[in-house]
């Protein structure tokens, strides 16, 4: 069983990720008809709404009440894999050599490598029932987290080193 400390560490960063993740798709809606026209738009804002929701889909795997840990572990391993195969399916988009290196970054396929290993790590962890795979799904949401921010903050007002499609 996942034990209650983690309770008010899941809630925050549910209610978080909730909250982010209706914002996206807010502005998504607001501006859908520019959004469809522009593959690398599209792009992003798929690849933003998957990493904010991601730290959502963890913390209700941590809030089931009476789960034991090995049921966390393999379903962190399932999202790990669900997450990394999304991720590396949303199309790149050559950015050009007009982004700033923010873009870059944010752009890089490594990301999702390791957001999707820490998780595995965690899950691998959990399942052999030790508490102390819970850890390992800390860095996990905080690369999701600050990943997704910057991708939305380069989706919403552009990169200020190059012009916004």
């Amino acid at each position: 069983m996942v034990t209650s400390s983690w309770e008010s560490f899941a809630v925050m960063v549910g209610g978080a990720s909730g909250a982010l993740t209706g914002l996206i798709f807010v502005v998504v809606s607001l501006d859908r008809d520019r959004i469809v026209q522009h593959p690398r738009m599209r792009a992003n804002a798929a690849r933003t709404l998957v990493l904010l929701i991601l730290p959502l889909l963890v913390c209700l795997l941590i809030l089931v009440p009476g789960e034991p840990r090995w049921v966390v572990g393999a379903a962190l391993l399932a999202v790990a894999a669900t997450t990394l195969y999304g991720l590396l399916r949303i199309p790149r988009h050559s950015l050009g050599s007009e982004h700033s290196r923010l873009a870059e970054v944010v752009d890089r396929r490594e990301t999702s490598y390791v957001i999707a290993g820490l998780l595995a790590v965690a899950g691998m962890v959990l399942l052999a029932d030790r508490p102390a795979g819970l850890y390992w799904i800390v860095p996990a949401i905080f690369l999701a987290i600050l990943t997704g921010v910057l991708n939305a903050w380069l989706f919403l007002v552009g990169d200020p080193q190059g012009s916004r499609p």
